[in-house]
């Protein structure tokens, strides 16, 4: 579940960025769980961890000057 700030404009375009994102994080933690590529393309990715990744994520939405917060339900 993703959750954003009212005071954004375009929300519903955003909401839909966030939501692709969280597919995307979704994608990539199934490929780097425990810190191994389960990839097709181990050769050519770099080892991350996904609070890594997200933590990044964060760090840029900061700099972006827009407040929103990524709320993410485990299933």
């Amino acid at each position: 579940m993703l959750a954003m700030d009212q005071s954004l404009h375009g929300v519903n375009s955003w909401s839909f960025a966030l939501a692709e994102t969280k597919n995307i994080m979704d994608n990539l933690g199934k490929m780097f769980e425990d810190g191994v590529i389960n990839g097709p393309e181990e050769d050519s990715l770099t080892k991350i961890r996904l609070t890594d990744a997200v933590e990044a994520y964060q760090e840029v939405a900061k700099f972006d000057g827009k407040k929103f917060v990524i709320a993410m339900q485990d299933q």
